[in-house]
């Protein structure tokens, strides 16, 4: 059990460092936002971001718990995601005290990111167990007609 968590909480770390390189690499050859927030706190961004990843993409680790149904982990993984992303926010300075209307509304645009991507996952993971399904019917067919 505890390789098995800190294999997820190493898939965490490296798509949050993975994500963040490729976010200053893209806003930096679009010019499309200032960055100086990031250069100003490396390090909080960093986290940051690592921490995001390790709730969305370690969270996963409750799919691996067999004694729990698909929906309850559906939504542990969700909150954790959701938790873990407004943490992550938090260090990173996206969420300023400025006004709680702000707070409310960047919350909100982060969790709407944040389903979206699930949902995009949800249906691409439903298609590949589709296409896994029938080429295994494909191949007990095909072993059938074999021992006829």
């Amino acid at each position: 059990m505890i390789k098995l968590i800190l294999k997820h909480l190493w898939y965490g770390i490296t798509w949050g460092c993975v994500v963040l390189l490729v976010w200053i690499v893209w806003w930096d050859v679009t010019d499309s936002i200032n960055l100086q927030h990031f250069f100003d706190n490396p390090t909080s961004s960093t986290l940051g971001f690592v921490v995001m990843f390790i709730g969305l993409v370690g969270g996963g680790i409750v799919y691996d718990i067999e004694r729990i149904g698909f929906f309850m982990k559906l939504v542990i993984h969700v909150l954790l995601g959701i938790g873990f992303l407004l943490l992550g926010g938090f260090i990173i300075g996206w969420f300023t005290m400025e006004s709680p209307a702000i707070i409310v509304y960047n919350i909100a645009v982060n969790v709407l990111i944040l389903f979206a991507i699930w949902v995009g996952c949800y249906f691409y993971d439903k298609r590949r167990v589709k296409r896994i399904n029938q080429k295994l019917q494909e191949r007990n067919a095909m072993r059938e007609l074999d021992t006829e």
